[in-house]
């Protein structure tokens, strides 16, 4: 399968060592060539001497931006960087962080810690702006952005993208692309492929499907160049356009009473989830509220508003019966229906973007605490959690 060509902005490239084999020589051994490499060796800094391994755990540990700037200490560290597996363990061990996007004209991104969030003088990567390219930030999806093209009415396009690294991959062309149109990236462990997916339906309302609807599902392997169509399936999407990726499924909240479907990205195939645990006086209710997917302590998360009360529910377990737990409940009279996005969530404090700013809430108290960080602007408008990687574009194969 041929490797997609990927852009790239400008940045160091790692030192290919790999040459042809010099045949062997026998040739009397040197008594000082030894002695030259205990010399060459003590002279280099110690942390240069130490093992990959302990490398590993030390980068594991150090906030993203510190890493980023890692990469170009030396050679040996940017080809470590360099080195698929390396950059796959370390994507796992990452902590979560947020891609902000700026309210001002110019749609200025950065790249935060949540870990940093909390502290006024958390690093901030910026990153390039999508934006002016007139690219959207569609999901996240194990270090990648999912990016769509909105800037020609009738030949829009699909893109993944790796701020890290700055690579850019442009998807194989699917005619019939719009805004309505529910979309979806996904990775499968089982198979250590990511997966792009288009659900198209006939007949849609507005700007969300309000019915169950015969959904065409077609499926792009990155790596090929083919799209499959897998059939149609009758499903209810409610208004939520892109799937949340999470465990191997993409999620999707539907209607009516919060409904969370699956799409098994590995099987092709969708699944009904269990329902959370109400009364019928609380299903009523939830008819007319609105929903959030999110992830939180690694589970997945259903953030519900209902007039000015948002309840956070988490499923223990991915997709078992009576795992879905309240976890806590926030109230505030200012909230105005928007549903918050939560962030991260520690004992005792939750982080969240609420309309435009960071803040913070205490379950259980009323009021927020306003979270400023350097280098990012007090005023945003958007925000996306990502988890950054330094997996390159062109290790992805179908």
């Amino acid at each position: 399968m041929k490797r997609r060509k990927l852009h790239r902005c400008h940045s160091p490239s790692p030192t290919n060592t790999n040459g042809p084999l010099k045949p062997e020589v026998n040739e009397e051994p040197n008594a000082e060539e030894p002695q030259q490499q205990n010399d060459q060796h003590a002279e280099e800094p110690y942390i240069l001497q130490l093992p990959d391994y302990i490398i590993f755990e030390i980068l594991s540990r150090i906030p993203i931006t510190t890493m980023n700037r890692c990469r170009f200490v030396c050679k040996s560290w940017l080809r470590l960087f360099s080195d698929p597996s390396f950059t796959k363990t370390l994507c796992c061990r990452t902590p979560t962080s947020l891609v902000a996007v700026s309210s001002t004209p110019s749609r200025d991104y950065y790249l935060v810690g949540l870990d940093e969030a909390s502290r006024p003088n958390g690093d901030v990567l910026e990153l390039c702006s999508y934006s002016r390219e007139c690219l959207d930030i569609i999901g996240s999806c194990n270090g990648f952005l999912f990016l769509y093209d909105s800037a020609l009415i009738d030949d829009h396009r699909l893109y993944l993208s790796n701020p890290i690294t700055r690579e850019r991959l442009a998807l194989p062309k699917y005619d019939g692309l719009n805004i309505d149109t529910a979309l979806g990236f996904g990775f499968s462990p089982a198979s250590n492929v990511y997966k792009v997916f288009v659900f198209k339906s006939e007949e849609q309302n507005g700007d969300f499907r309000d019915e169950y609807n015969e959904e065409e599902v077609v499926v792009l392997t990155v790596g090929s160049s083919v799209w499959r169509n897998i059939g149609k399936y009758s499903v209810y999407f409610g208004n939520t356009e892109y799937g949340f990726p999470f465990n191997g499924f993409l999620h999707w909240v539907g209607r009516p009473n919060n409904l969370v479907w699956g799409f098994d990205v590995e099987r092709e195939l969708f699944q009904q989830f269990p329902p959370l645990p109400l009364t019928s006086e609380d299903t009523i209710l939830l008819d007319s509220s609105d929903s959030r997917l999110a992830a939180l302590r690694a589970s997945l998360c259903l953030i519900v508003t209902r007039g000015q009360n948002v309840s956070v529910w988490v499923m223990k377990d991915h997709g078992v019966k009576g795992s879905w737990n309240k976890e806590f409940e926030i109230l505030n009279e200012s909230f105005d229906r928007y549903i918050p996005q939560l962030l991260k969530f520690t004992e005792g404090q939750v982080l969240l973007l609420r309309d435009t700013q960071l803040e913070t809430h205490s379950p259980g108290k009323k009021g927020f605490s306003m979270v400023e960080v350097d280098g990012i602007p007090k005023k945003l408008y958007s925000g996306y959690v990502h988890i950054p990687s330094f997996i390159s574009l062109a290790d992805i194969r179908g």
